[in-house]
């Protein structure tokens, strides 16, 4: 099972904001896209290993800005199976 970490680049070694994010149950329920957003300020990653897990998995994988992961997400919604996580500040 593949774990989402997202880190505040500028706190780096501060820990995982997120330790268990259920990549493997978004894919189990079906989602082919996920929409995972760095922040409002773009403050935070996505470990690259849950980018790979996801595509290994035939995920797309979109990571962007909160508000524009939001839009994103909305749109994705009336075309594919979509799962997200967002973080809101």
């Amino acid at each position: 099972m593949g774990l989402a970490r997202n880190r505040h680049s500028s706190r780096p070694g501060q820990g995982d904001v997120l330790e268990h994010f259920a990549d493997a149950e978004l894919v189990e329920h079906g989602a082919t896209t996920v929409v995972l957003s760095k922040g409002m300020w773009e403050r935070l990653e996505v470990a690259p290993s849950t980018l790979v897990w996801l595509r290994d998995k035939g995920v797309e994988v979109r990571v962007l800005q909160t508000e524009e992961a939001v839009k994103c997400f909305n749109e994705l919604t009336e075309i594919v199976p979509v799962g997200g996580l967002f973080h809101s500040t």
